[in-house]
């Protein structure tokens, strides 16, 4: 009899676990917005948001102190959906690495300048150029002429978190209870 117990067989980890967090991040991206009725036009548009945020009313450019959207209450759902989604974008894009998931973020993106109330425009098109600047550095990065120890695309999450704060500032003034 050893002192020590038969060590038991450890089996290997589930393969589908890999890809768990790969696939969550990019239905995540996919529903990061939603041009609303009648769509953007564009072919292969990601599905619509995964949650019950009001989408805009029209799909003509942002005009009035609400944008498109139909009122106070359904202007200041939608960005508060928006500003909870845009926050996990760096942990979302860090987890995948395909350039065409980026550019698809970057689009809706501009969906949301769209249809955003004008003070909000500028923050959110910033958080456009956020994303564009990420996808370029990332193509770059995979490109045949970059050399494969080169440094890695990175998400300037300062960046984007200044302009959330933005928002999340323009949330609290326009959407208090006392307000608009």
């Amino acid at each position: 009899m050893h002192p020590f117990p038969t060590p038991t067989p450890r089996r290997a980890p589930a393969r589908t676990g890999r890809w768990a967090v790969p696939v969550a991040a990019v239905l995540l991206l996919a529903g990061c917005a939603d041009p609303g009725p009648g769509g953007s036009g564009r072919t292969g548009a990601a599905p619509g948001p995964s949650s019950s945020a009001p989408v805009p009313t029209a799909t003509a450019p942002a005009d009035g102190r609400w944008g498109s959207y139909g009122g106070r209450a359904e202007a200041c759902a939608a960005v508060a959906d928006h500003v909870l989604t845009l926050s996990v974008l760096p942990s979302s894009l860090s987890v995948t690495g395909r350039v065409e998931d980026v550019q698809q973020v970057e689009d809706q993106v501009a969906d949301l300048v769209e249809a955003a109330p004008e003070e909000l425009v500028a923050d959110l098109a910033r958080i456009q150029l956020t994303v564009d600047s990420y996808g370029e550095d990332l193509a770059a990065g995979q490109s045949a002429t970059a050399a494969p120890d080169g440094p890695r695309a990175r998400f300037d999450r300062r960046a984007l978190e200044d302009s959330l704060g933005s928002l999340r500032r323009w949330l609290a003034d326009a959407c208090a209870d006392d307000g608009g």
